[in-house]
């Protein structure tokens, strides 16, 4: 499939990659560029798509769909079927030819080829699946790679990548030459930078088991890919999101029925286990601040495979600013009528619940509770009876007013702190003392491209941003990348 802007953006328009510039003094040229081989790629992959489907290749189709794992249902997955045949024609050993189908093309048919196409064919043929990270996007264009295990640095021409994408996302692809223009084939898949240390491990360690060393990149590539590809499965299976306490993260809320709102506003006010903020929107807003001692141990929460832990935790000071700070496990609102209590987990507010029921006992009376998933991973692009979850999930927008600050607040205060916590993937010391030595500078590096690659998804669901910007300006690695 082609994507192209140039025939929907006329030369004098500002150019749709947002550089302020002419179309025709900006990305015009490329996209003309690009567009002179579409004849011969259609063209080649026209004759390469007979080749293969022709008899003498029928029995290796089924035993390829066998090897890889694919099933005929799969057709109905255009992503999954895509990245079977890519692997399929690139990298599967047929049986009659002992070599991949392009090969075997290229050895039968190289007489009926001109030499642009020939060398075309041999470009894909020789060109491994490899991962990249995206360091830069042109909207509208396309993108700027670097290989994370050889370095190279090259741009990809691809107008569809370049509006689903985010920088510093990883992709396991084969980019191919087309005289000046490089392209993806129409295999490949996108990878969060969080996962850039696992494939790190993972390949390091196939390297080491097959005999070959880091030199051997690209024939590692070549010759297990499927291996690869497998591993990369692994890497999707989502995390739970669970509190310090290795809780789910569930949005729970208990609503009461209030006959004295003065007595009970009272009461509250004078409560240790409530701090009273203000007045907001015919409510009286309240944080629940529970003496819950020392953080609970890391290894609490490292005992759950595949975890995220994610908190609405605060610590925070009254506005004399020199009281004792308090932790915030949930938020009150109280109205003329009725009492809701919102906390992130069932366990918290089972808590909560049993500690208003006691202060306000003949005061309020329980209507009942609410738990719903807070979802940051709705598409607007699907059906709103196909995204996922359904009724059952709230977005980031969807919470209350003081829950939203709350989890902004949150991020605020915890970042502050960041710089001075002992992280592990670090060598368990802090930001600031990694700052100090190359070694620590380079996993620094990653940490926060991690962080980074998170925010801009994040930026597309509106939740709170990630200071990356400030943190690296506090760690002395604001330079130009």
């Amino acid at each position: 499939m082609h994507y192209s802007v140039s025939m929907s953006v006329g030369r004098n328009e500002p150019c749709p990659c947002g550089s302020g510039r002419k179309f025709k003094s900006c990305c015009l040229p490329l996209h003309q560029k690009r567009a002179r081989w579409d004849p011969l790629e259609d063209r080649l992959r026209e004759r390469i798509e007979d080749f293969l489907y022709s008899e003498e290749f029928r029995e290796d189709f089924r035993n390829a769909m066998l090897v890889y794992g694919a099933k005929p249902e799969d057709r109905e997955d255009a992503s999954k079927w895509r990245m079977f045949m890519d692997w399929y024609v690139h990298d599967y050993v047929t049986l009659a030819e002992d070599e991949t189908i392009l090969k075997a093309f290229l050895r039968q048919k190289s007489a009926q080829l001109d030499d642009l196409e020939r060398d075309t064919v041999r470009s894909w043929s020789e060109s491994p699946l490899s991962f990249y990270e995206v360091t830069s996007i042109t909207r509208s264009t396309g993108f700027d790679v670097k290989d994370i295990f050889t370095g190279r640095e090259f741009f990809v021409f691809d107008v569809s990548g370049s509006h689903s994408l985010s920088r510093y996302d990883l992709m396991f692809a084969r980019p191919y030459r087309v005289d000046e223009i490089v392209r993806l084939s129409g295999g490949g898949l996108e990878i969060p930078h969080a996962k850039l240390n696992d494939i790190r491990k993972f390949v390091e360690q196939s390297l080491k088991s097959h005999g070959l060393d880091a030199g051997s990149i690209a024939e590692y590539f070549r010759r297990y890919s499927l291996d690869v590809l497998k591993f990369i499965e692994t890497l999707f299976h989502p995390p739970l999101l669970v509190t310090p306490e290795g809780d789910l993260i569930v949005l729970s809320k208990a609503q009461y029925r209030v006959t004295n709102s003065t007595k009970a506003s009272s009461i509250l006010k004078s409560s240790k286990e409530f701090a009273y903020l203000d007045t907001e929107e015919n409510a009286l807003r309240f944080d629940w601040v529970p003496d819950v001692g020392d953080d609970p141990p890391p290894a609490a929460v490292l005992k759950l495979p595949g975890t995220l832990a994610i908190t609405t935790d605060l610590q925070i000071a009254p506005d004399d600013g020199e009281s004792e700070w308090f932790r915030v496990w949930g938020n009150l609102s109280l109205y003329q009528d009725r009492l809701v209590i919102e906390c992130v987990s069932d366990q918290r507010l089972h808590r909560c619940k049993k500690v208003v029921e006691g202060l306000l006992t003949g005061v309020v009376e329980h209507l009942g509770d609410e738990y719903k998933e807070i979802n940051h991973d709705t598409d607007e692009s699907e059906p709103e009876d196909e995204r996922r979850g359904g009724e059952d999930e709230l977005s980031y927008d969807e919470l209350s007013p003081p829950l939203q600050r709350g989890i902004k607040r949150y991020f605020e205060d915890y970042y502050e702190k960041w710089l001075n916590t002992n992280i592990p993937w670090l060598g368990n010391i802090t930001p600031l003392q990694a700052s100090k030595t190359p070694d620590g500078r380079a996993r620094l590096d990653d940490l926060l491209k991690d962080m980074e690659n998170m925010r801009e998804h994040d930026d597309q669901n509106d939740l709170p941003a990630y200071p990356v910007e400030k943190l690296r300006k506090k760690l002395g690695l604001d330079r130009k990348r």
